[in-house]
């Protein structure tokens, strides 16, 4: 567990390795110590950092994100910091706003959430962000923005609704039980809704 003598060295470090504010190293590190983060806190805060100065994403938001995907899924610092290489790549390449980042985040944020609830392992839970970045970033191709592609897919695995959805399950190609268990496979989905 970090000391404080290490966790001021780490905030020196953010500062003079990525050019952060005082306040914003002190706030990450202060966080990323209070959740008792597994990993590197140098290199977790500077990738919440710099995914949010490169996106547009606050960096709270970064941090719910950052929390449900290591400490509720298990993933890695590594897997994280990959995941939002890609999601800053799709960003850059499609022209997704910073309020659709906002929203893929959020909706990425209480999806690995509830996946983690429902027993999903961390592959799992990786699999379904990289899908989902995936779609949201096809769909803004074609016209659909981020924010109404997250709102839809939010809406198909809110288990409230599960009975609403049934018929449109099944047109998308997703049987009942993958929709109940969070199943869903983002490939299939996307063919789908190509057709």
């Amino acid at each position: 567990k970090a000391g404080i003598k290490e966790l001021t060295n780490t905030v020196s470090g953010l500062q003079a390795s990525i050019g952060t504010s005082y306040e914003t190293a002190v706030s990450l590190v202060s966080e990323l110590a209070k959740i008792k983060y597994d990993g590197n806190i140098k290199e977790a805060a500077a990738g919440i950092d710099l995914f949010s100065r490169a996106t547009g994403v606050s960096n709270g938001e970064v941090l719910q994100l950052t929390t449900n995907l290591s400490k509720g899924s298990g993933l890695s610092g590594k897997s994280i910091n990959a995941l939002y290489a890609g999601m800053v790549k799709v960003q850059q390449e499609v022209g997704i706003s910073d309020q659709g980042m906002t929203a893929l985040v959020n909706s990425i944020s209480e999806a690995s959430y509830n996946m983690t609830a429902f027993g999903k392992s961390s592959d799992e839970v990786k699999r379904m962000s990289t899908d989902m970045v995936a779609l949201v970033g096809s769909l803004e191709k074609v016209g659909i923005s981020a924010q109404k592609s997250t709102q839809f897919l939010n809406d198909l695995t809110d288990p409230d609704r599960i009975q609403d959805n049934i018929l449109l399950y099944s047109q998308l190609g997703v049987s009942i039980e993958d929709a109940m268990s969070g199943s869903i496979d983002m490939d299939t989905m996307d063919s789908s809704l190509k057709e």
